[in-house]
């Protein structure tokens, strides 16, 4: 041993051995002949493990005094707010609406009672089939229209979970009575005489959707504040 080897001297040494590499027999059938190859094959684990164990100087801290890393984690999401929760009353005042609309629709274009032109015609009827009639086709289509619109306005808002939408409901069933109670006084002889039981449910029902749409909105806002 050199001078200067830590194996020199005359006390009791250990040497550790371990097999960093091997020779690998391969074979090959090409027709007839069969070819042997050999191949060195590094066993990395017993490197590592042999590099680990000779350190003579003992330079490696503990473990405790290495510094840590942490495996690269994106950063946490900013947990979503969970939507305002709807009141009974708020949701009940908007099924309301819906209820209203529907039942709107049918009362003037189904229901034979609007006008009593010829024992009983619908707005539908009296409308777009009834020379006689001084209802116009737009008059028709504008209170169609006015239902649809709260209606729509009102999904838009159950779905969102924003009740103050419903003030756009209110307004269109604000106009709802307004035309609606304007229709009378078109023609000649002007007057609600000439109207029936469908003409006032229908009034009715506007009413209806209109205090029911401005209670979701009230409600809603109080709850959200």
């Amino acid at each position: 041993m050199a001078p200067g080897s830590p194996n020199s001297g005359a006390g009791t040494r250990v040497a550790r051995l371990a097999v960093t590499d091997s020779y690998r027999q391969i074979q090959q059938q090409q027709g007839e002949w069969t070819y042997t190859h050999y191949r060195l094959v590094a066993r990395r684990w017993q490197s590592r493990r042999l590099a680990a164990e000779l350190d003579p100087d003992k330079a490696r801290p503990p473990s405790s005094e290495l510094p840590r890393t942490w495996p690269n984690r994106p950063p946490p999401e900013h947990p979503r707010k969970p939507r305002p929760r709807v009141s009974i009353a708020v949701r009940a005042a908007q099924l309301a609406v819906l209820i209203g609309s529907v039942l709107f629709w049918v009362s003037v274009a189904l229901l034979t009672h609007y006008v009593n032109n010829n024992g009983g015609e619908s707005l539908l009827k009296a409308t777009n089939s009834d020379p006689a009639s001084p209802l116009h086709p737009r008059d028709f289509k504008i209170l169609i229209v006015l239902a649809a619109l709260a209606f729509v306005i009102t999904v838009i808002s159950m779905l969102a979970s924003r009740p103050p939408l419903m003030i756009g409901a209110a307004i269109a069933s604000a106009g709802l009575i307004g035309y609606t109670v304007y229709i009378p006084s078109e023609g000649a002889f002007p007057g609600f005489g000439s109207y029936g039981s469908s003409y006032w449910l229908s009034l009715a029902l506007a009413i209806t959707m209109a205090l029911s749409a401005a209670v979701a909105a009230i409600a809603g806002s109080t709850t959200r504040t």
